[in-house]
């Protein structure tokens, strides 16, 4: 699933390199400490990797994002 936001694909980045070894866990906070638990190698590197081009340095609506994000988790999950 791609980043919706700036923001979330800085987040997944710091997430990939913790889950990589380059970081270390204590140090997240937030949205990549979130990401960290949540979310596999391969899906924070889909993430992390997501254009920057277009995207807005953070999501307005947080109730949509959320919505968003959870359903798209679910059906990559499902799946």
């Amino acid at each position: 699933m791609p980043a919706r936001s700036k923001a979330q694909q800085i987040a997944a980045g710091v997430a990939l390199s913790a889950r990589r070894g380059k970081k270390t866990v204590g140090k997240l906070k937030g949205a990549s400490k979130s990401m960290y638990a949540s979310m596999s190698e391969k899906e924070l590197a889909k993430m992390a990797s997501t254009p920057h081009k277009g995207k807005p340095r953070h999501v307005k609506d947080k109730a949509w994002f959320i919505a968003s994000f959870a359903m798209q988790w679910s059906s990559a999950v499902a799946a």
